[in-house]
């Protein structure tokens, strides 16, 4: 700050000498002064607005990077929304059982390369091939339902299957692999994982009233429905994992216009993570455009990034919460079986030492 103090004065020192020369009366003195100030503050305003040009120069990231954060915080409400739901659908299945016949019947009948298929010995012309009759279906289509990419590989499912000629592929299934992913599959392989169709325990929806209340006031029933919540409980935790994986795949509407993404409407959680974590690294002009900014724009594009890696960590401090409780809930389940084996060696020791054996009814 100093050194601009001497190099102004010494400026306006410059200025002045050849006006104390030439000047030959105070009035011109005068009006020599008022045109160098004029001339000053008028160099003066021209050098603020150079520097204020140069601190904030304007980011074409700006608007994207303020749309795409600001978006984030309504998907969690609507993902959670959709897993809870989904969740505890399962978990009253997993209860009562009153769907578990149906469900059974369905998955057993989707289609996959074990499926029985008659041989057809109807010969057929050479033409068909060529004309507009559909081939039969390859059963093994349906084998994506067993296919834990059908959950994992796409951004987006896709709502309904697209419809396209024979021997050709929709859109989205080249982007994704064929065959399509589409949100039926992904929910039929977590059917399949978790063997929501191969239920545990008595179908309490087969009982009647009499039924029913000995379980509930007897003590083998009660204990019976104790031990059946605790393995469904330990079964949820994996459950509401996938789920989790499932429903941030799943489009919302307007979520990529509202996000800010290129050609898009509507989005997934997915998508708009993916796109928050690349839409930099994959933009040429992005590159080019911080290669000629100046150092305050950096500092702010540095500082969004930044705000983005700690919204990144978060995300991967929930996931690592997960994990911990999915290892608690594996670690609960092995304490259970050991203490299925201390149980038989305490009846034991409890008739060895004459004591009333509590864990026969």
């Amino acid at each position: 700050m100093k050194n601009m103090r001497m190099t102004f004065l010494g400026i306006v020192l410059v200025l002045l000498m050849p006006l104390s020369a030439q000047a030959a009366t105070l009035e011109k003195v005068v009006d020599s002064i008022n045109q160098l100030r004029s001339e000053v503050v008028a160099w003066l305003e021209a050098a603020k607005e150079l520097y204020l040009e140069h601190l904030y120069q304007e980011n074409a990231s700006y608007p994207t990077t303020v749309a795409v954060n600001t978006s984030t915080p309504t998907i969690e409400p609507v993902t959670d929304k959709k897993a809870t739901t989904l969740g505890l659908t399962a978990i009253k299945e997993l209860l009562t059982q009153q769907n578990a016949e149906r469900t059974m019947r369905r998955l057993a009948a989707a289609p996959a390369s074990d499926t029985f298929q008659a041989s057809d010995t109807t010969p057929q012309p050479a033409s068909v091939s060529g004309s507009g009759n559909k081939k039969r279906a390859s059963v093994s289509e349906g084998d994506r339902y067993l296919y834990m990419g059908t959950l994992l590989s796409p951004l987006v499912y896709q709502m309904e299957p697209k419809k396209t000629k024979e021997g050709e592929a929709g859109q989205q299934g080249q982007a994704n692999g064929n065959p399509d992913f589409t949100a039926k599959a992904a929910f039929g392989y977590l059917q399949f994982v978790s063997s929501l169709g191969e239920p545990i325990g008595i179908n309490q929806s087969e009982l009647v009233e009499a039924q029913k209340k000995l379980m509930a006031t007897t003590e083998v029933g009660r204990t019976y429905t104790v031990s059946l919540r605790s393995i469904i409980a330990a079964r949820s935790a994996a459950i509401d994992n996938l789920l989790k994986m499932y429903v941030r795949r799943l489009p919302i509407d307007g979520l990529g216009e509202k996000a800010g993404m290129p050609d898009k409407v509507d989005a997934s959680p997915a998508e708009v993570e993916h796109y928050i974590a690349t839409r930099r690294t994959t933009d040429a002009q992005w590159y080019t455009s911080m290669s000629k900014a100046s150092a305050p724009t950096v500092a702010r594009e540095t500082l969004f990034v930044l705000t983005e890696i700690q919204q990144q960590l978060y995300n991967l401090g929930q996931d690592n919460e997960r994990m911990l409780a999915m290892l608690s809930v594996m670690q609960l389940d092995q304490v259970i079986a050991q203490k299925k084996a201390l149980d038989e060696k305490e009846s034991e020791v409890r008739r060895l030492l004459g004591l009333k054996d509590t864990k026969t009814p």
